[in-house]
């Protein structure tokens, strides 16, 4: 294998790593340069790069390898209508830029890859699917989230977990709705929901969001910016962690909710249904999907022990360490095509 020197692009470790896109950059690399052979050195020009398709303009004379992370529109068009047109139109233009111009482009699921191909008829050869990771020691079941939890509501309660930012797309109003339903019902559940409120969404649906279960006060809790020191306790002691999403590029939640050993459930659009294979139930995206695939678990002691013996065995096999040796490869590829 040709020995690589590799840069990182402009602003590739800039971002927060408790936004989705930092989470990844500041796990993937690390794991990366650990597998190198060689640090590059900051006098020497790198021999490959590696970039964010959606960031910076960055047109280096040597190869690229850019991170395409997500490009969901291109399969399902009515998906820009959940976000708003001033943020939308400029980030697809740099996105088909970057793709445009890389060497090859990284996406994190089959999914994403058909989506880049067939929308902007980009060559398959230079298009590779490497999935997101967790750190299996990190996300490892850890108690304390019955804890957390009631710290917040004043009230032991057991729980529903959502793990990023509430938004239509990610299905958040059916998921409100259904653990409303799974209340009135008689179920003692509370939703929480663990990621901050999208300063990009309409000022109703961030109201939406955070007001109270409709007819279920009381039974909502938010951890608004929680690190992995929540998340972990969080996770692992959720009776399910919920992602009804209709957007998901991958779905790093539900990797590292598997990871602590919590049952997922996931709406089987775009994504999830890869990620999650067999280790979770999948769900119509809908109150009444979400409602039923949450009764089945809640209900199914023995199914939910299944699934976290699944997901766990499942997470093991989706750690940064495989990521970092798939974007080696990619780097490979570009280094080759880039002669």
């Amino acid at each position: 294998m040709q020995r690589l020197t590799v840069g990182i692009g402009p602003g590739l470790l800039d971002e927060s790593p408790k936004t989705g896109a930092g989470r990844i950059h500041h796990s993937g690399i690390p794991e990366l340069f650990r597998g190198l052979a060689r640090q590059p050195r900051r006098w020497r020009r790198p021999g490959v790069w590696l970039t964010d398709a959606s960031g910076q303009e960055f047109h280096p004379r040597e190869p690229v390898a850019a991170l395409c992370h997500g490009a969901e529109w291109l399969r399902d068009p009515s998906l820009e209508d959940m976000v708003p047109a001033s943020f939308y139109e400029p980030f697809i233009a740099r996105m088909e830029q970057g793709v445009r111009s890389a060497t090859v482009t990284i996406v994190s699921s089959q999914y994403t890859r058909q989506a880049v191909i067939s929308g902007w008829d980009i060559d398959p050869e230079r298009v590779i699917v490497v999935h997101y990771g967790v750190d299996p020691d990190r996300f490892a079941r850890r108690p304390g989230g019955r804890r957390l939890v009631a710290e917040k509501l004043g009230e032991d309660r057991p729980y529903v977990l959502f793990v990023g930012v509430p938004s239509h797309a990610k299905g958040v109003p059916q998921l409100r709705a259904a653990v409303a339903r799974l209340a009135r019902d008689g179920y003692p559940h509370a939703l929480v929901i663990a990621g901050p409120l999208a300063t990009l969404q309409p000022d109703e649906w961030r109201e939406e969001a955070s007001s109270e279960l409709d007819g279920a006060p009381g039974r909502l809790c938010w951890f608004e910016n929680a690190g992995d020191e929540q998340l972990v306790p969080l996770y692992s002691e959720a009776d399910v962690v919920c992602l009804p999403s209709v957007k998901e590029s991958f779905g790093l939640p539900m990797v590292e909710a598997m990871a602590c050993r919590a049952p997922v459930l996931a709406g089987n659009r775009a994504a999830l249904p890869e990620v999650v294979g067999d280790a979770g139930l999948l769900c119509e995206p809908t109150i009444d999907g979400v409602s039923e695939g949450l009764r089945r678990i809640l209900d199914d002691s023995a199914l939910a022990e299944t699934l976290a013996d699944k997901g766990r065995a499942r997470a093991e096999q989706m750690t940064w360490r495989h990521t970092a040796e798939g974007w080696m490869g990619a780097l490979q590829r570009a280094a080759t095509l880039g002669d």
